[in-house]
């Protein structure tokens, strides 16, 4: 029973791994995509806006999308699932979804485009520097030290937890149940 368990656990984790890459990959494509619209959209701010929002949408519908067809694709591939397991499928992918985008986030801070998140803060400190005193411009630097880890962590987490949520919202009806069988067997067993 428990070796069972076990091997049902090990296939889901190895089925949702493409998906969670998949997943994974689609965030890190938009994010990428987000920081070309802010640089070429520089002169006009309003125009860069609206660009990034179109493809957070696209990005945020595209996800629950993925998510959707994975589940289903995995519940139509493998024998006896249920409402458990593709919510486990979802979790699985989620977590590895979420791992790559926080760390390729972190890496994308640290090596891969430090300037702009620099340029970013920059801008943001001198909007509301007169407001602060001498400490908590002090604690704003230090902040700034740390910033790769705090982003890493924060992306991961927020990205899990949505992925946890999208899962359980999603696998209620992944596989399909009847609300009728418990009738159904009903009648059987009376006949």
């Amino acid at each position: 029973m428990i070796q069972k368990s076990y091997s049902r656990i090990a296939t889901i984790i190895n089925r949702s791994a493409p998906a969670g890459t998949v997943l994974g990959i689609v965030s890190i494509a938009c994010m990428f995509i987000n920081q070309l619209c802010a640089t070429l959209c520089e002169t006009s701010p309003f125009l860069g806006n609206l660009l990034s929002f179109v493809v957070w949408l696209a990005k945020f519908i595209g996800c629950i999308w993925l998510m959707k067809f994975f589940m289903k694709r995995f519940a139509a591939r493998e024998e006896e699932v249920n409402n458990k397991d593709t919510f486990l499928f979802g979790l699985f992918a989620a977590l590895l979804s979420s791992l790559l985008f926080a760390a390729l986030t972190m890496l994308n801070m640290a090596v891969i485009s430090p300037e702009l998140y620099q340029a970013q803060y920059d801008m943001a400190l001198q909007a509301v520097a007169p407001m602060l005193d001498s400490n908590t411009m002090a604690k704003m630097s230090s902040i700034m030290e740390n910033i790769h880890e705090i982003a890493f962590f924060q992306t991961f987490i927020y990205c899990f937890l949505y992925g946890i949520i999208l899962s359980a919202i999603l696998s209620r009806n992944i596989p399909a149940r009847d609300p009728f069988a418990q009738f159904k067997n009903n009648e059987e067993n009376a006949e």
